[in-house]
């Protein structure tokens, strides 16, 4: 896995979101946060993995994807295992190739099923994230405490040219496989700058993980004191937003994103009446 925000010294992390009522309620009253199914991601190279079968003809390299997949054999489709018996395998790359295709689309499968994702940044300034995920300014900005256990453990995105490679030689790394699979994206993102916290779903995988939290319904219980602060939007309904929290954590800090008159920059600043 790649370096955490704990190990890296970050202090804050924020997750930007448009403004509901109720989920703001939701999280201040039972101090908890919703993880995204990657599924639903808008990149659609986000959490896709694709399985190299390059080398397959090479006697070494095929014996590596041989191994692999003798102890998965009844779990591929029908028709690959009656083209080619158990026993046949190592003779047989065409078929080898269409297994090896087929792991990339079930595995694909199983990543949507089985993990969920908490997205987060070190910049509660950045007006294009304030776009994109914060309603066009009018939503809020949750701010986190990084030297928080649960919060300290997000993971830190690798941004790349390319879609990492995943071949003979990776199958034995598994921790390296979901490193680049869940916390790799295009460059075009790196602006953002994010730190993912990973955590299995409840409904597909209930086994208690060293690193790894199991999300309930897509939601996960966060420690007492991790939220530090609500970061308003300098479009959003400043006094709402005030009234919920005041209502529901009222010593829970409010601060505001103030937009420069003169340039093309937001900063974020502590909320006085």
């Amino acid at each position: 896995m790649t370096p955490t925000a704990a190990e890296i010294g970050i202090r804050q992390l924020y997750h930007y979101e448009p403004f509901e009522s109720k989920y703001l309620e939701d999280a201040l009253t039972r101090n908890r946060v919703h993880f995204s199914n990657p599924e639903n991601f808008n990149d659609p190279w986000d959490c896709n993995p694709w399985f190299d079968p390059v080398g397959v003809k090479d006697p070494t390299c095929r014996a590596r994807w041989v191994q692999f997949f003798e102890p998965l054999f009844q779990t591929l489709p029908a028709d690959l295992r009656d083209a080619a018996p158990q026993a046949g395998w190592p003779q047989n790359s065409e078929l080898l190739i269409k297994a090896i295709e087929n792991m990339t689309a079930s595995t694909r499968k199983i990543i949507a099923e089985r993990w969920r994702i908490y997205c987060l940044t070190p910049h509660p300034d950045s007006p294009l994230m304030w776009s994109h995920y914060a309603d066009k300014h009018n939503g809020i900005c949750l701010e986190f405490d990084a030297r928080d256990e649960v919060i300290g453990r997000a993971f830190q995105v690798v941004y790349r040219d390319a879609v990492p490679v995943l071949d003979a030689h990776s199958l034995t790394e598994s921790e390296k496989i979901a490193g680049k699979i869940l916390l790799s994206k295009s460059s075009e993102w790196s602006c953002e700058n994010e730190y993912r916290i990973l955590a299995r779903d409840s409904q597909a995988d209930s086994e208690q993980l060293k690193v790894l939290k199991i999300t309930d319904n897509d939601f996960l219980t966060l420690p007492s004191g991790a939220l530090t602060a609500i970061v308003a939007g300098c479009r959003a309904d400043l006094h709402r937003i005030k009234a919920l929290v005041q209502k529901f954590a009222p010593n829970l800090n409010i601060k505001r994103a103030v937009r420069s008159p003169d340039r093309y920059k937001i900063h974020v600043e502590d909320y006085f009446d």
